[in-house]
């Protein structure tokens, strides 16, 4: 057989496979782009769900203040957080908490007046790709939203009636807006408008979840598909190798080489052929034909570490949000997790004076402090074996025994919370505040569980944490607050203080003490020099 016709007949079949391969590699590729469109949309359908209860919560915060404060700024902006549902105001680039913070702050400028219905909430429900069901969980969230918006309404409006007339009215006025604004029904109705959200997200993860299982099956299907092509282009390569080895052995030679080393793995190998005859347009076509099946590859490989690093980005905030073992026994598929511990020891502590503080200080420096002290605690946890439950404002909770049991949790602990004082010392060293916290620590049996279902809270409940919270603000600057239940465990390892008889509620007028530090560890450093104040 000629040459020309045994080449004639081999690139026939090679670009045949090199075809195919391309197709595939095309496939591959819409099928990645499909699975990122489904991640991308379910990103922007959460977007959509947060700005919701952002601008909710930012609603609650102007309402709040205006009712405190009588500051009209904070009216202003109320109306303008609902103008930017509505589209009469652009939405900003930042999200709602962050934008006002700004707008505060005097960084950034109020909202102009745009008109543009294309921007309001509403549209861009609609623009986002939702089915018609998740839209109308979204038109509820935002109809109890409303709902929400009438009763501060009512509360801003009763107290600007008011204030017209006499003095004694118009704290009446402020009296009856504030209980409003936290009353039992004001909570139930802000609460309801999670419901919705809650099974919004639910349906747009499930329903994207379900085209991105199908993308990467079929993108599977394709790999397998394009590795099999491939496998044949190459071994239809070898063969015509061979061939011209016999017939001409340098360039023939050169081409067998090339073949060998991407069979090998490296898809960086060319093999050049300078020539205008058959050989040459064989080696340009093998060439032309490896480079894309390498931009393929590295297309494919590329899409795969990305895909990855969004699955550990994911568990990375879930151990963040939730105990490493409780993060575990949900994604194993454990629902409605909820425990009894029997002994356990709970703490709060509560930053004296913040409130105060908070009032006067600029909103980033006030954030900035809380961060710099509570990541100081928070990087201490591990070291005592104790997890955190929560921050509500300045107030840090800790426990000890729970989710992993431990028979020395209230010694855990105490030694906490003497080196939380001691951290705090630290802290006013090196910045030039004078922070003082109280604490109250607390030990028996508590339910420990998760609430909800899309956003997770991993929470405690008894009157152990009840006490224990009253423990704190009972307590005194600078001072451990505990019960005979704590101090019966911690007699024989701790120096404590008697304290005398305090009315806690729940408990009545009971004995109390002061934690002073480890019996091992006694100097002649005294909790007596540490001042002593009210929040």
């Amino acid at each position: 057989m000629k040459i020309r016709t045994l080449l004639f007949s081999m690139l026939i079949a090679a670009a045949v496979l090199s075809a195919t391969a391309v197709l595939l590699a095309l496939l591959l590729k819409n099928q990645l782009e499909i699975a990122e469109d489904a991640g991308a949309r379910s990103l922007h359908g959460q977007a959509l769900a947060t700005e919701l209860i952002d601008s909710s919560e930012s609603l609650t915060a102007f309402a709040r203040n205006f009712t405190a404060t009588g500051d009209d700024r904070y009216r202003r902006y109320y109306q303008q957080t609902l103008d930017m549902r509505n589209g009469l105001h652009p939405p900003p680039n930042e999200s709602l908490s962050v934008y006002w913070q700004l707008v505060l702050a005097g960084q950034r400028p109020e909202p102009s007046a745009t008109n543009d219905k294309d921007q309001s909430l509403e549209r861009r429900m609609l623009a986002s790709g939702v089915t018609l069901e998740e839209f109308a969980l979204l038109k509820d969230a935002q109809g109890r939203s409303d709902a929400l918006a009438k009763l501060e309404e009512t509360a801003m409006n009763d107290l600007m009636g008011r204030s017209s007339s006499s003095a004694a009215a118009s704290l009446a006025g402020r009296a009856a807006a504030i209980s409003l604004l936290y009353s039992p029904e004001y909570y139930d109705a802000k609460a309801s408008i999670m419901e919705p959200v809650a099974l919004f997200i639910q349906s747009l993860n499930a329903r994207l979840s379900g085209e991105l299982d199908i993308a990467n099956d079929r993108a599977a299907k394709f790999s397998v598909a394009l590795i099999l092509t491939c496998i044949l282009l190459f071994v239809l390569m070898g063969a015509l190798a061979l061939e011209m080895r016999r017939r001409l052995a340098s360039r023939g030679g050169n081409l067998l080489r090339v073949v060998e080393r991407i069979s090998a793995g490296d898809l960086g190998a060319r093999a050049r052929d300078s020539g205008s005859d058959e050989v040459a347009l064989l080696a340009n076509a093998f060439d032309e034909m490896v480079e894309r099946l390498e931009q393929s590859l590295n297309e494919a490989r590329q899409k795969s570490r990305e895909l990855d690093e969004q699955r550990a980005h994911s568990e990375k905030l879930l151990h963040n949000i939730l105990p490493v073992l409780i993060a575990d026994r949900l994604k194993e598929g454990e629902a409605n997790i909820a425990e009894t511990f029997p002994e356990v020891t709970v703490m709060f502590a509560d930053i004296v004076g913040f409130t105060k503080l908070s009032a006067s200080m600029h909103p980033q420096k006030l954030v900035d402090i809380l961060n710099n002290i509570f990541g100081r605690f928070d990087e201490m946890l591990a070291e005592f074996g104790l997890e955190k439950i929560k921050t509500i404002g300045d107030c840090y909770m800790v426990v000890g025994g729970v989710p992993e049991r431990s028979p020395i949790h209230c010694q855990q602990v105490a030694r906490f919370a003497l080196a939380a004082l001691k951290t705090l010392d630290e802290y006013n060293r090196e910045s030039g505040q004078s922070l003082q916290m109280r604490m109250g620590i607390h030990a028996g049996t508590v339910v420990a569980g998760i609430v909800g279902k899309q956003k997770y809270s991993y929470d405690l409940w008894g009157d152990v944490v009840n006490i224990a919270s009253r423990l704190e603000s009972t307590s005194l600057p600078g001072r451990i607050h505990v019960a005979s239940a704590v101090r019966s465990r911690l007699l024989d390892d701790f120096e404590l203080e008697e304290r005398g008889q305090v009315e806690i509620r729940g408990l009545g007028s009971t004995q109390t003490f002061f934690l002073i530090q480890e019996k091992a560890e006694w100097g002649p450093a005294s909790f007596d020099d540490r001042g002593v104040g009210e929040k």
